[in-house]
């Protein structure tokens, strides 16, 4: 009876010590849940930092950086039209990635969502509200569909998108990187860049298609550098109602009448 007894009381003692041990190990689930995810938190954190760093020391850098870079869209045999920023090229660009609908990207980043890694070809179409993937170029305003590999050129032929790349396309004889796929990442990586995106059919040979705007980028890139500025010398009279041309200087002392621009005395030159 004696040993029977003493056997109960064991396998009892067994059990209970396997019920405090499960709610023990079940005690342990919540807070190593709590520290992984604390970790996993600070981990996104100085990545994410981290990542930030990188984008503001690399250019373009924002605020700091002006770049400009011809562009140019050849669908089958000839370039179209520049995008004119979809329906209304007169909205506001946040971003400092824009076009003013003459053929070139100005380039001149205000934070790291368009600086450094992140200044992208896919960046500046977004603002356009062109589609580039990997296989179809979705144009704005009804322009028009391309799919590689489907016949949609007038002489029949089947189409491949393509984006040539040329790093200054102004100076340079080298051939352009031409790119066939992940048409978004394509960096910006410096100034006087040339871009050129088409859908051609294999016979037509990219790297002799710069944009049409290669020749003047220059010229077209000072577009963001701001209008003339009026000068007016102390001691200067102007009668209201008289015109002032942009760019000229009025002498001392002299008297501009309503409606004529300038009367002699006066002195005109044009700074540009």
């Amino acid at each position: 009876m004696g040993k029977a007894s003493s056997t109960k009381k064991v396998a009892r003692a067994a059990r209970a010590g396997g019920r405090r041990k499960v709610r023990s190990q079940r005690g342990l689930v919540f807070p190593i849940a709590i520290a992984l995810v604390a970790v996993l938190g600070l981990a996104l954190i100085f990545y994410a930092r981290n990542e930030n760093q990188a984008s503001a020391a690399t250019a373009p850098i924002a605020n700091q950086d002006h770049w400009h870079t011809a562009y140019g869209v050849y669908i089958c045999d000839k370039f179209i039209d520049p995008f004119q920023h979809g329906a209304d090229p007169n909205a506001a660009d946040p971003l400092g990635i824009h076009s003013h609908g003459d053929g070139v990207i100005h380039i001149h980043p205000f934070s790291s969502t368009t600086s450094g890694k992140n200044a992208t070809l896919g960046k500046y179409l977004d603002w356009e509200g062109v589609k580039l993937s990997n296989g179809e170029l979705v144009l704005p305003n009804e322009g028009g569909t391309y799919k590689s590999g489907e016949t949609a050129c007038p002489d029949g032929k089947k189409g491949t998108l393509k984006v040539a790349v040329w790093p200054n396309v102004e100076t340079t004889t080298e051939s352009p990187k031409v790119f066939v796929t992940d048409f978004d990442n394509i960096h910006f990586d410096s100034d006087g860049m040339g871009m050129t995106i088409a859908f051609i059919p294999d016979d037509v040979d990219i790297t002799t298609l710069k944009p049409p705007t290669a020749a003047n980028l220059a010229q077209l890139g000072s577009a963001d550098a701001g209008g003339a500025v009026t000068t007016t010398v102390p001691g200067a009279t102007t009668v209201p109602g008289a015109t002032t041309v942009p760019g000229a200087t009025t002498a001392p002392a002299a008297t501009t009448v309503a409606p004529d621009t300038t009367v002699a005395p006066t002195t005109a030159s044009s700074t540009g």
